[in-house]
Order: C-alpha cells, then structure tokens, then sequence
C-alpha cells in the first residue's frame, strides 16, 4: 500500500513540475458566471457556454443557470440565449452537446434539449427515478444516442433520440465517478474519466469495458479529442490540462491557478476550449498544427 501511494506521489510531482508547451491565445471571455462546459457546434457555426449562475450550488434547483451563445468568429454574443426564468426551468446547467439540431443540458436530475435555431424547449427527460442525483457531461454517438454521466451516482445513462427512450447504460460499481465523456466515432467506443481516482475507461457502445488506463491524476474533469486522434483531458482542482495520443505519456499543455472544467475540442478550428469555472472566464486556445 505504502508503496503504491509514493509511487502515485511520485507520478502527480513528475506532472506538476512538466513544462506546458505555448499555446496561443486566441480569445478570452470574461463576464460568464460559473461556466462549465464550453462546445462549438459546426454546422451552425456556434459556441455555447454553459453558466450555474449568481449562486455557487452545482446541485441547487435555483432556476439562475443559463446558456450564453457566441458566433463561431466571436463578433456576435448573446449572453443569456437560454436562462432560467418563467418560461424555462435550468438550474445549474453542466455539460452540453449538439446533435441533429438540439443541444443537450445536463441540469441536476434532468437531461434537457433546446432548438439551435429557435432556443426553444423541445425536450426534458427526467432521470431522479432512475437515480441521477449529479448530472454531469453529455455526449452523443452516431447513432443518435446522448450519454449523460452521473458523478453523484456512479451511472451513465443513455437517451435515444430515435425511440425516445432513456436506460441505465452503466451501472453504480462499474465507474466510481463518471465526469467527462466523450465519443470517439472512428473506434465507435466512448472515454469516460472518474472524477475521483482518475481513471480513464473506455468502454464499446454496448456497455462493455475495453480498457482502463490509472493515470495518477486527480479530479479528472473534461475530455475531448483533436483530429489526430489526441486525447485532451483536464484536473479541475490541480488547474492542468493534458494531451495524450496513443501508447505515448500524458504531457502538460496549459496550467491555470484552478478549476478547469469541461473542456473541449473544437475541430473545425483547431482550437481548445477551457471554461474556468471559479475565475467565470473561459479561454479558447489554438492547438499546434503539427
């Protein structure tokens, strides 16, 4: 036991005192509030940044979260495109995904859908019956199926577009703190990270374990993949993101003080994608062309 624990200690020193490489800044967003998980939509030529809002409660029903939307060259904002308020119910919305047209919201206990085009509610499907207590990324395969992970729960579960039906697609026991998500189409497999013990799992469309890699990290948080099939993932409390590509170690790219949450890839552009939660400022970062 001991030893096992100096060598993760050994490990966690290695990383903290790696050299990030320079990426450029490209744009910084101030005057969000708590932002979570920060996506660019391609075909609508968009970015969403998702906000819990004036009060600090991730898991608050306090109807005070909201969407902000940025056009895809950063000249045009609305910064409350989507908000909590008479006509909508979004609490303290996490992470996000596009597909078909709607963007999903992972919202406390609820996996909700709003129109790209219009903004408009198009769906809400509630998930505290079948044990989501901390909803927290979403992703959506090719098959139009959305995963949403549940930190608080241990589960993922799964909604289907086309039979509009939600299940249990992991179950508590297999993950111990499901965080980050992303789907990788070229495997048709999935990338979960456990919060926790961060540990990186990959599991196949069906539900069944391919691999699980013990990076060492701490409170893993989003993740997301480049073009070249590089994995980019981040520690929100250690304030580091990394980049992984095949049978290769983690390398520090980009360091801040805290509380990098669900990043993402934008591919189009090649650009990373960095909600700073506790400094309500997000980042977009161009990755090196080689």
């Amino acid at each position: 036991m001991l030893k096992k624990y100096f060598s993760i200690v050994a490990i966690l020193f290695l990383l903290s005192n790696t050299g990030s490489s320079e990426l450029a800044v490209v744009k910084e967003i101030t005057g969000v509030n708590l932002p979570e998980s920060f996506i660019y939509d391609p075909v609508n030529d968009s970015f969403f940044i998702s906000n819990l809002g004036p009060s600090d409660g991730p898991d608050e029903k306090d109807n005070d979260g909201y969407i902000t939307r940025l056009s895809g060259d950063f000249t045009k904002r609305v910064d409350k495109w989507i908000a909590g308020g008479d006509e909508i119910s979004l609490n303290a919305p996490k992470g996000l995904a596009v597909y078909n047209g709607v963007l999903f919201v992972a919202d406390i206990d609820r996996l909700l859908g709003f129109s790209v085009k219009t903004g408009k509610q198009v769906l809400e499907v509630k998930l505290k019956n079948m044990g989501a207590v901390f909803l927290n990324d979403v992703a959506a395969d090719d098959a139009g199926n959305i995963y949403v992970t549940c930190t608080g729960s241990g589960k993922v579960f799964r909604y289907s577009t086309v039979k509009k039906t939600s299940d249990i697609w992991i179950t508590t026991g297999k993950i111990a703190t499901p965080n980050g998500i992303v789907f990788l189409p070229k495997e048709k497999s999935l990338i979960i990270l456990s919060y926790a013990d961060g540990i990186i799992f990959k599991f196949d469309k069906a539900g069944e374990k391919l691999s699980e890699t013990a990076t060492g990290f701490t409170s893993l948080d989003g993740v997301d993949y480049d073009l070249k099939g590089n994995l980019y993932f981040s520690s929100y409390t250690r304030g580091k993101i990394w980049v992984m590509a095949r049978e290769a170690d983690a390398r520090l790219v980009y360091e801040v003080d805290s509380s990098p949450a669900d990043i993402s890839v934008d591919r189009k552009h090649g650009y990373l994608l960095i909600p700073i939660m506790m400094d309500n400022r997000a980042v977009v970062l161009r990755l090196p062309k080689d």
